[in-house]
């Protein structure tokens, strides 16, 4: 018994047209934006805290 029979039957691949695939590029994009604002929340979220914090110290040492 052979595993790889010898027949006329040939893998064929699918060769795509080359073209530029805006579907990839989509989720490329939004998942960019996805991590950009999530970078963008979380500075302002430190900064918004780091300034609470400064001002609650200064009114209690000042």
């Amino acid at each position: 018994m052979n595993a790889y029979p010898s027949g006329s039957a040939a893998a064929r691949a699918i060769v795509s047209d080359g073209g530029f695939a805006w579907g990839d590029a989509g989720i490329g994009a939004a998942g960019g934006l996805t991590i950009a604002m999530l970078g963008v929340g979380g500075g302002l979220a430190l900064s918004q805290r780091r300034s609470r914090r400064t001002g609650t110290s200064a009114a209690v040492t000042g």
